[in-house]
């Protein structure tokens, strides 16, 4: 027996499947609600179709279908409104009588889930998802060999899908993340969904990179290792991809190196789906429900690298041109000259005339001044920032948040730009967690500031200072550790230190390493 449907979004991309599918199945749609009235592609399935641009006409018609009974009431509604609302459209098939099968994701939050369920046990409706790729035989063909597969290491997976998007994406719902849930929500759900029903539980989760365009990460799961990567800009696209001509997308799974391709396979999958919802074996809300709690996970998350061999190579492409021989993420904007092998975190700025050197690692929202120079193997960790007049020699290592200044009295409304201070950092000093640096004076090589002190005067080599103001307090090794006296004369003292043995001569306020390389690193 036929089925009647009513369709809600039939205006956009995706309803042609919808609308071909019912017809493919045998069914017929009765009624039909868009706010635009660009939806002539209605007819090119069914011809008699009731169709209302205002929910609240379409409201009133469904109501009247339903109290005319059997054979005319409404036993589907398919969904394929925006992503924010499709739990209100549910809501509104289950008040009419009917059954709902619905768009991914589902809902944008997870708890919406729980709230859906009640409503089933309550209403005695249901609720289908769309979860097509389940039904592609590339997809089931993976699962089982997965499935037959005991006790076996954890796979590495990469994810890829780019669908290059015009200008009106972003002006559009989908361009708003409260609307559409972002694009991990919007391009990545039926993807996460397979991933999950393959590999298994997800275990942990990663956002690498996440702005309107691209959005990249790691996940954990049970049976697999994926790096994953999606994005809307072309210039993303393999050369093979765009040489084709025609409008270019790429998806794209590599599992253990091998190549599962299947950018040609979405045309006749919501047939199936809709094969199986009839036949009562469709896609519930707990199917659904793991790859809508990994999203909302991902939209959640800040973006950050903590492994960069867990990056996806098309996010290190996107960072990291040929001719460069350094790292920088996206969201870095890099003026200056940068060595090789230097990694430039999230945010972080470099301006025009600054200099550093090889080996290099500035984490996320550094800021470095004109013409500021920076040794190699330096790190600068979160939050810092290098202004004008400062120079870093090689091995400095400047702790999360401490600051520079480079003006002793600054005013708001006077130009102190000729007057900045000079600060040194030699070779191999620490200046630790929001430390403060003031003033025109030198860090001596090896020495190391204390947590939250603030220096308004030289540092000898290998002096710890701490407090504020700051204040000697005592000697360290060039690994870090406090140096310990061992022996102790007129003439001389010896110290010596507890972990790597080292040891240095401490004569009128200056330590020496005894017999050792002085510029050396243990």
């Amino acid at each position: 027996m036929k089925k009647n449907f009513a369709i809600i979004g039939c205006g956009g991309y995706i309803a042609p499947r919808h609308l071909q599918a019912i017809k493919d199945t045998g069914n017929v749609v009765v009624a039909a609600m868009d706010k635009s009235d660009s939806v002539g592609i209605l007819d090119k399935y069914f011809d008699d179709v009731h169709f209302f641009t205002e929910f609240e006409r379409f409201d009133r018609h469904a109501e009247k279908l339903r109290r005319q009974g059997e054979g005319k009431k409404i036993d589907f509604v398919s969904i394929c409104s925006p992503n924010y609302l499709h739990d209100a459209h549910v809501r509104f098939a289950f008040r009419i009588g009917a059954d709902a099968i619905c768009e991914k994701p589902l809902v944008l939050n997870h708890w919406n889930l729980d709230a859906l369920e009640k409503l089933e046990r309550e209403t005695g409706r249901k609720v289908f998802s769309i979860l097509q790729l389940r039904c592609h035989p590339s997809i089931i063909k993976l699962k089982e060999k997965i499935d037959g597969k005991i006790n076996e290491k954890k796979h590495e997976v990469e994810l890829t899908y780019i669908t290059p998007r015009g200008k009106w994406y972003h002006s559009s719902w989908k361009g708003d993340v409260s609307k559409s849930g972002g694009l991990a929500a919007n391009l990545g759900i039926h993807f996460f969904d397979i991933l999950i029903w393959i590999f298994g539980k997800v275990h942990d989760v990663e956002v690498h990179h996440a702005d309107n365009s691209r959005v990249s990460g790691y996940l954990e799961l049970e049976k697999a290792r994926v790096k994953w990567f999606l994005s809307l800009e072309k210039d993303d696209l393999p050369e093979s991809v765009k040489l084709e001509g025609k409008h270019p997308a790429y998806r794209s799974i590599l599992i253990d190196g091998e190549e599962l391709e299947f950018s040609d396979v979405f045309s006749d999958l919501h047939t199936e789906v809709y094969k199986k919802t009839l036949d009562g074996k469709g896609f519930r809300i707990s199917d659904s429900k793991p790859s809508i709690e990994l999203v909302q996970k991902i939209r959640e998350l800040e973006p950050t690298v903590v492994d960069e061999k867990k990056v996806h190579r098309f996010l290190r492409k996107g960072i990291t041109s040929e001719t460069k021989e350094y790292f920088a993420h996206p969201t870095s904007e890099v003026k200056g000259e940068v060595g090789k092998g230097t990694k430039i975190w999230h945010f972080s700025h470099l301006m025009p005339g600054s200099k550093i050197g090889e080996n290099c690692v500035i984490g996320q929202n550094v800021f470095v001044g004109e013409n500021v120079k920076i040794g190699s193997k330096c790190k600068i960790q979160n939050n810092v920032s290098v202004y004008s007049g400062v120079e870093l020699e090689d091995d400095v290592f400047c702790g999360p948040s401490m600051v520079f200044t480079n003006v002793l009295n600054p005013r708001a409304f006077v130009e102190r730009k000729n007057e900045f201070t000079k600060v040194t950092v030699k070779k191999g000093a620490t200046i630790g967690a929001n430390a403060t640096i003031v003033g025109n004076l030198t860090i001596g090589r090896w020495a190391l500031v204390g947590a939250g002190a603030v220096v308004t005067r030289d540092v000898p080599d290998y002096a710890l200072v701490l407090g504020i103001p700051a204040r000697q307090n005592g000697w360290v090794c060039k690994c870090g550790e406090v140096l310990t006296k061992q022996v102790s004369s007129v003439s001389e003292n010896i110290l010596g230190c507890r972990r790597c043995g080292e040891k240095y001569r401490h004569f009128l306020n200056r330590i020496s390493q005894v017999g050792g390389n002085e510029d050396g690193i243990l």
